[in-house]
């Protein structure tokens, strides 16, 4: 007869364990003497939980582990027994050590057997109702309850006074000798030291009581030299170890423990001085070292890269300037670019892009690392792609579908970015998004309106029409494609609108008079009677009626001219804006398309002059312009002829 235990594998580094529990499993379990002897616990873990059976041979396990990414005892209760045809072996399991041990060593053959079996058949956790202690041996119980009494005795409360941290940091010091000394007296041995590293884990672990109070308890960490010494454990043997370290990192240098402290400005001002601790013993370069060695197939490991990029978070917030120094200093920027690419979605997919975000947002030298990197504007278009046929499944996924649209516009900022979108086939892409029915479509205009905007954009523009994006630009602009009736990931009628005549100001100013882009964009509004005209005015009308709205609502209360100039354009000026420029170029294009727009204000009470008195708080709000490189007319300059042309009608 053989049962099979379901526990974790991580009691052997997760508890501090007292003589008798490690006594205990080396008398009852031939699968802790074969984890002691093994030198890769991590790859003891992953070869349990995914099936390796080649290096579960080599170090002799037999039992199969389900390893969470967070272990607690209760996780460890949670036995799960499959049992043959034998049940007299429950009442001697406890009296015959030998023959009643509860895990045995089975040969390959039926070892290979359950795991198939297991994987393939997911059996039910409370299957016979042998579930948290139903159906367990009195064997079993004694071990579960040495473990309750090793998680019991493992923690000591830590007082949050000068005293009282000094002598939680000489502790700390003490273990981290401990475990140095006695892994370089057995490295062949690992049982020898396995409780130091269990002490370790632990007196890690109680680091971050630290920062409930900064004031008191980061000063000593930088006099004592802890810091010192925590740093140096991200480059411990034990990843495990290692990841500790990142977590305890993560938690000391969130600013938002600031918020629960009585002296918030003292306890900044201690923060910071222990993120400049941190900075001159190269934290940034270690962590990323440590995240290169993780394997995100690893539960755990796949924590310690979130953990990992929660520091970077956290350091930014603080300093700001260490967006660069990321940068820089690291190949942070690399890995990024290369994690967001993978197709399978995790949390650290979404979290790469929310720091790849942040590292561009408002960085020149940032942008322009990542178009100098091998493929870096190809990384953000392949993890893209993956969405042109398909929605995000959940809110999270979404997140990152809008960070890595962000990255790319935010990149499209640059004069170079907009060279490689065109020779990355970026156009191409986006316009293919841009005819589905999906969530990214809205967000692939938004690209093409940036990738087109200004002097630089006039490359993709005309690659825009040779695609043959007008058909897709004005299906949209004529609400052929609707998008899908659906609240999840939806962006307002008016934002699309305004990308929308982004795109159309950018035609109208990049392509050249007379070709034939040109002249296949002025057909457009031509045919069909002038129907895309009355679309124009129908979105120019509601977006003046929103701005009338608010001119009233601001009369109501106290608010000076520049807040009401947001408002109003919040409101839908800046759509406003954008159709009298399209208008004011067609009416100077085409006198067919004159005439009618000029019944068009008849009918509604208007004129050219208000068209004007529109592009004049246009041009007015721009501020000064310098001169584009190539010699060709500022926006406000292009402005400035078109209400000369306007107002003479």
């Amino acid at each position: 007869m053989r049962r099979w235990y379901f526990f974790s594998a991580a009691i052997f580094t997760d508890l501090a364990m007292t003589s008798e529990t490690k006594d205990y499993l080396l008398s009852h379990y031939d699968d802790g003497c074969q984890f002691l002897k093994c030198s890769n616990y991590r790859t003891c873990l992953q070869a349990k939980t995914s099936g390796d059976l080649k290096h579960r041979r080599k170090v002799g396990f037999t039992k199969r582990v389900d390893h969470s990414v967070n272990i607690t005892i209760d996780a460890i209760k949670k036995v799960r027994l499959q049992e043959e045809e034998n049940p007299e072996s429950h009442s001697s399991a406890g009296s015959d050590k030998g023959k009643g041990r509860a895990v045995t060593i089975a040969d390959e053959e039926d070892e290979v057997e359950y795991v198939d079996a297991h994987e393939e058949d997911d059996i039910d956790d409370d299957e016979d109702g042998r579930f948290y202690g139903g159906g367990l041996t009195d064997e079993q119980k004694t071990i579960l309850d040495v473990f309750d009494r090793a998680e019991q005795g493992g923690d000591e409360d830590v007082v949050l006074t000068p005293q009282g941290i000094k002598k939680q940091l000489q502790k700390f010091e003490r273990v981290i000798a401990k475990n140095t000394e006695l892994r370089g007296k057995y490295p062949e041995d690992p049982h020898k030291f396995i409780d130091s590293e269990a002490d370790l884990d632990a007196a890690i672990h109680q680091l971050k009581i630290f920062a409930q109070s900064p004031a008191i308890s980061y000063p000593q960490l930088i006099k004592t030299g802890a810091t010192e010494q925590l740093i140096g454990l991200l480059s411990h043997e034990n990843t495990d170890i290692s990841l500790d370290v990142v977590e305890v990192i993560e938690e000391l240098t969130d600013e938002d423990i600031l918020d629960e402290t009585e002296d918030s400005e003292e306890g900044m001002s201690n923060l910071q001085a222990f993120v400049t601790a941190l900075l001159e013993l190269q934290v940034l370069e270690l962590l990323v070292s440590n995240m290169k060695r993780l394997n995100e197939e690893n539960d755990s490991d796949v924590e310690g890269v979130f953990h990992t990029l929660g520091v970077f978070e956290n350091m930014i917030s603080l300093r700001p300037e260490l967006a660069e120094t990321l940068v820089t200093a690291t190949d942070t920027l690399p890995w990024l670019l290369k994690r967001i690419t993978k197709v399978e979605y995790n949390q650290n997919k979404q979290y790469s892009s929310e720091i790849l975000a942040i590292l561009l947002q408002d960085s020149t030298k940032n942008r322009s690392a990542v178009l100098k990197e091998k493929d870096g504007l190809d990384c953000i278009l392949q993890a893209l792609s993956h969405y042109m046929k398909k929605d995000p499944k959940d809110a999270e996924e979404l997140e990152f579908l809008e960070n890595t649209y962000n990255v790319l516009c935010t990149l499209l900022a640059e004069s170079d970015a907009k060279v490689q979108f065109k020779e990355a086939e970026g156009v191409d892409l986006m316009i293919l998004i841009a005819q589905e029915k999906l969530i990214s479509r809205s967000r692939a205009i938004k690209t093409l309106d940036h990738a087109m905007s200004g002097p630089a954009g006039s490359i993709n523009s005309e690659a825009f029409v040779e695609a043959q994006g007008l058909a897709t630009l004005f299906g949209a602009f004529m609400n052929k494609i609707p998008q899908k009736k659906s609240a999840f990931g939806a962006v307002s009628v008016q934002e699309q609108e305004e990308h929308l005549f982004g795109i159309l100001v950018s035609l109208f100013s990049n392509l050249g008079s007379e070709t034939p882009g040109r002249i296949r964009l002025l057909t457009k509004f031509v045919e069909n009677n002038y129907e895309k005209v009355d679309r124009l005015f129908e979105i120019r009308e509601n977006a003046q009626n929103r701005v009338t709205n608010r001119i009233e609502q601001d009369k109501e209360i106290d608010i000076d001219e520049d807040e009401a100039y947001l408002g109003r354009l919040e409101a839908g000026l800046f759509t406003l804006q954008l159709t009298d420029y399209v208008l004011a170029w067609l009416v100077m294009e085409d006198d067919g398309i004159k005439d009618h727009a000029e019944i068009l204000l008849r009918r509604r009470g208007q004129s050219f002059k208000d068209v004007v008195s529109v592009l004049n708080e246009y041009a007015d709000n721009m501020g000064d312009q310098p001169p584009n490189p190539d010699g060709s007319p500022t926006q406000r300059e292009i402005v400035g002829h078109l209400m000369e042309y306007v107002e003479s009608l």
